[in-house]
């Protein structure tokens, strides 16, 4: 009994120490020393199996984080020239803006110097008929 349980706690230690390589346990009993070395053997199995599905995975998760990385930068640089292209579409509106209110400006000045052209004549035309409407009515009442 003392031989089995030395190997099996041997066993023990080796995969306590990450040595999963342990394939087979020489314990040849049929008794509950057998059927633990037997466990202990599945177990390394089991636990090399899942070491790899792990190590496995880890590739997957890296090489998924490297597309990511290489997609966010991607769309970093597209929403740079979108934000650039705003940019461009606000410099124009800015330039459009300051030539319409220019233009209006100018209409306005045009329109003032429009109706003093047309007013100012039109005014002194109605003060000078006014003017004689006046003096006639002064003739008439002499």
């Amino acid at each position: 009994m003392a031989k089995p349980l030395q190997i099996l706690e041997g066993v023990a230690s080796r995969i306590d120490g990450s040595d999963l390589s342990v394939t087979s346990i020489d314990v040849q009993s049929q008794d509950e020393m057998g059927r633990l070395a037997r466990t202990f053997e599945t177990m390394a199995g089991n636990l090399r199996n899942l070491v790899k599905k792990i190590d496995t995975s880890s590739e997957l998760v890296a090489a998924s984080a490297e597309e990511m990385t290489a997609s966010v930068d991607q769309s970093s640089q597209a929403a740079n020239q979108v934000a650039g292209s705003i940019l461009d579409v606000s410099k124009g509106i800015q330039e459009q803006l300051i030539g319409a209110n220019d233009t209006s400006t100018v209409v306005q000045q045009m329109s003032a110097g429009i109706q003093q052209r047309i007013l100012l004549p039109t005014h002194r035309y109605m003060l000078y008929l006014n003017l004689d409407s006046y003096h006639t009515l002064l003739t008439k009442a002499r």
